[in-house]
C-alpha cells in the first residue's frame, strides 16, 4: 500500500534561495509515496552518504525540548524553528539551520536528533 509523504518548507522571512541553500539535498531523500513498512529514518539512512546515526541516547537530555509543532530548545541555545517539516503516516522530521534534524516515530513518542553535516 502506498503513502504520501508531505514535505512542508518553512515560510516568512527566509528567501527561498536561501532556504535551499541550508538545505541542500536533503529534501531529495524523500520520495513522493513509499511503500508499506518503509520509514522517515531509512529514507535519511539511505539518501545520506554517512547514514543519519540518529541517536537515541539524546532522548535522554532533560535540556533538550521538541515541542509539537517542531520548536527545538536548548537552553544555551536560541529556539529553532524548523526549516523543513517532513509527515508520513504518523512520523515526523524536522530540519533545523546548522544541519541539525529530528525524528518522532508518532506524535506521543520521544524524539531522536542527529546532524546531517
Amino acid at each position: 500500500m502506498r503513502m504520501p509523504i508531505t514535505i512542508k518548507y518553512a515560510a516568512g522571512d527566509i528567501d527561498p534561495y536561501q532556504l535551499e541553500n541550508l538545505l541542500g539535498f536533503i529534501p531529495h531523500y524523500f520520495p513522493p509515496y513509499s511503500e508499506e513498512g518503509e520509514n522517515l529514518k531509512d529514507f535519511v539512512d539511505h539518501g545520506y552518504q554517512h547514514t543519519a546515526g540518529f541517536s537515541p541516547s539524546w532522548r535522554e537530555n532533560p535540556k533538550t525540548k521538541l515541542s509539537a509543532d517542531g520548536l527545538y530548545e536548548y537552553p544555551e541555545d536560541p529556539p529553532m524553528t524548523p526549516l523543513m517539516v517532513v509527515t508520513h503516516g504518523d512520523e515526523t522530521f524536522y530540519l533545523y539551520e546548522y544541519a541539525l534534524a529530528a525524528y518522532r516515530s508518532s506524535p506521543d513518542a520521544a524524539p531522536e536528533y542527529t546532524r546531517l553535516d
